[in-house]
Formats: C-alpha cells, sequence, structure tokens
C-alpha cells in the first residue's frame, strides 16, 4: 500500500502527501533540508523521506496537532514553539491517537491502514521562537 506521495512544487520544495491527506514540506537547501510537519503517523515518513534527500534534516512543526506531529518523534532534530507543549503532548498520546483515529479515518479505511500506525510519542523537541534563522544552503 502507498501510503506517501510527492510532488515538486517549486525548485528545492516537495510537498509530501499522507495516507489522511496531510501535506508536508520538503525543503532542500542544498546543505541540509528542512521538514514542515510530521503527519499523523500512518506509515514511516522518515524512512519516506530517507528516499527523497540524504541530507541533514530538521523537522520544523507548525503546531501540536495529531496531524501535523504525531511523527515527530521518530526524527532526531525537531522544532515547536513550546506555547503548543500541551497540545502535542495530548494529541501525540497513544490514548488520543487510538481514540481518534477510527472516526479521524472512518472504520473502513483505519481497519486497512491499522497495521501501519506507527506507536504514539513525543519528540524532545527544542524550542522554536520568534526570530530564529536557519540556513539550509552549504554556505
Amino acid at each position: 500500500m502507498e501510503l506517501f506521495q510527492s510532488e515538486n512544487v517549486l525548485p528545492g520544495i516537495t510537498r509530501i502527501s499522507s495516507f489522511a491527506d496531510e501535506f508536508m514540506y520538503l525543503i532542500d537547501g542544498g546543505g541540509n533540508s528542512a521538514l514542515v510537519d510530521a503527519d499523523c503517523g500512518i506509515g514511516n515518513v522518515k524512512e519516506y523521506v530517507k528516499k527523497l534527500t540524504n541530507k541533514p534534516l530538521k523537522v520544523f512543526l507548525t503546531h501540536g496537532h495529531i496531524d501535523h506531529a504525531t511523527s515527530a518523534h521518530i526524527f532526531d532534530d525537531v522544532y515547536l514553539n513550546p506555547a503548543d507543549d500541551a497540545l502535542y503532548r495530548l494529541h501525540c498520546s497513544q490514548e488520543f491517537v487510538d481514540s481518534i483515529m477510527p472516526p479521524f479515518l472512518g472504520l473502513e479505511n483505519y481497519s486497512k491502514i491499522k497495521d501501519y500506525i506507527i506507536p504514539a510519542g513525543t519528540a524532545d523537541y527544542k524550542p522554536l521562537t520568534d526570530g530564529m534563522v536557519f540556513r539550509l544552503s552549504s554556505e
């Protein structure tokens, strides 16, 4: 089953879509890459991203909702605004994922993909705050 698809939307920017219709963006800056958001945990998006880039990767979470952050804990270098910590911890808890996935996907879709859902967890993220600058170029 194909859980992810990708398309180049601009030079150096790839949109990744997942089974549950979330979008993530992979940005190639030359020397490093960045992934914006980390889907709801259906399939291993980290392994998929490795097929698209072998460069060092930072993950930036726009917020802590289940459909933007659940797979973050499988990455090594994750950033999130600490103001979203409580929401992130709730939405990425196993109890929340187990309760929301069947109604979110519908029972028929859920039964098709339940074996592809990765165990939930939270990343030991770094704080993302206003004014931070990240250079992805090799310069």
